[in-house]
C-alpha cells in the first residue's frame, strides 16, 4: 500500500486494522472521515511531527484547519510546535494564488482608484482638529 499499487479496497477497514495495531500514521493516510482522523490524532505520541505537518498539506483547507484546532484543544502543549511548523509552510492552493498573482497584476485603472481613495482618506489626517 506504501507504493500506491492498490485503489480500490475498503480504506475504512484498512485504517482501523492500522489504528488497531498500533501504526497511527498509517491510519490516518487511509481514514477520509475527519472525525475519524480526529481521534487518531489524538495519540500523537505514535505520529513522527514531519509526518503531521506533510499529512495536513494533503488535506483540504476546512478540514485541516478543523484538525489543527483539534490538536491544540486537546493538547496543546504537546501538539503547539507540530501546528506552528505546518502553518509555517504555505499549501499548494496557496502557492498557486500567490503565482497567480504576480503573474496577473490588477488593472492601472483598479490601482488608480484605490491610490486617489487612500490620498482621500489620509489626505487631513495629519491637520489638528479643533
Amino acid at each position: 500500500m506504501a507504493n500506491e499499487m492498490f485503489h480500490h479496497y475498503d480504506r475504512a477497514r484498512i485504517a482501523m486494522l492500522c489504528e488497531k495495531a498500533g501504526l497511527a500514521a498509517r491510519a490516518l493516510e487511509h481514514y477520509e472521515n475527519v472525525d475519524d482522523m480526529k481521534r487518531v490524532m489524538l495519540r500523537t505520541e505514535l505520529i513522527p511531527p514531519e509526518f503531521l505537518v506533510k499529512f495536513f498539506g494533503t488535506l483540504s483547507v476546512e478540514n485541516a484547519v478543523e484538525c489543527l484546532n483539534h490538536l491544540l484543544r486537546t493538547n496543546m502543549r504537546q501538539n503547539l510546535q507540530t501546528v506552528v511548523q505546518r502553518l509555517r509552510r504555505p499549501s499548494p492552493a496557496a502557492k498557486s494564488r500567490v503565482r497567480a498573482a504576480w503573474m496577473c497584476p490588477p488593472p492601472l485603472s483598479h490601482g488608480r482608484a484605490l491610490s486617489r481613495r487612500w490620498r482621500a482618506s489620509t489626505r487631513n489626517s495629519w491637520a489638528p482638529t479643533s
